[in-house]
């Protein structure tokens, strides 16, 4: 664990771009794990996503002043899936650059995430995991979500949509 937690907050607009960087830049580990000639596609998603084509809220973690990780949290009202109950938040996009993990900082951003759940008063926390994403499932699990369902079939795997229910 590192001495200086990082920082989580919402992101500054000129940090949007930088943020989509890293994240795809972390989500390329999956790249020759998926469906052939779909990293593109899993790219594209993860940089739009980050950059809050549909909206949510950006947060960033940084550690002397730089950013180290980050997620889109969508409150409840600014879901429009059929996939999670209407009065639940979401987590997207989760990612920390590789030097920085297993120092506490997507569990900081997780937990940043859950508190603003909870202040938007969600009944549940959701987020949809890759079943290739194993440090990620385990981190979620650990946090107390409860893997609910298959939630689809991206990029030529299996995602599960996991629950955390907030009190």
């Amino acid at each position: 664990m590192r001495v200086n937690q990082p920082i989580v907050r919402h992101a500054y607009l000129e940090e949007h771009e930088v943020a989509a960087t890293i994240a795809a830049q972390c989500y390329q580990q999956f790249q020759n794990q998926i469906a052939p000639g779909l990293w593109p596609v899993m790219k594209n998603w993860v940089i739009e996503t980050t950059n809050l084509k549909n909206g949510g809220e950006l947060l960033i973690a940084s550690s002397s002043q730089c950013i180290v990780g980050s997620a889109v949290y969508y409150p409840p009202s600014c879901l429009n899936s059929s996939f999670f109950p209407s009065d639940s938040s979401y987590i997207a996009a989760l990612s920390v650059i590789p030097d920085e993990r297993r120092n506490g900082i997507a569990s900081a951003i997780l937990k940043a995430c859950r508190e603003l759940a909870k202040s938007d008063k969600s009944a549940l926390f959701c987020a949809s995991i890759s079943s290739l994403m194993t440090e990620a499932i385990a981190l979620f699990l650990d946090y107390g979500f409860q893997r609910r369902s298959k939630f689809q079939r991206l990029y030529g795997v299996e995602y599960n949509l996991y629950t955390h229910e907030i009190l």
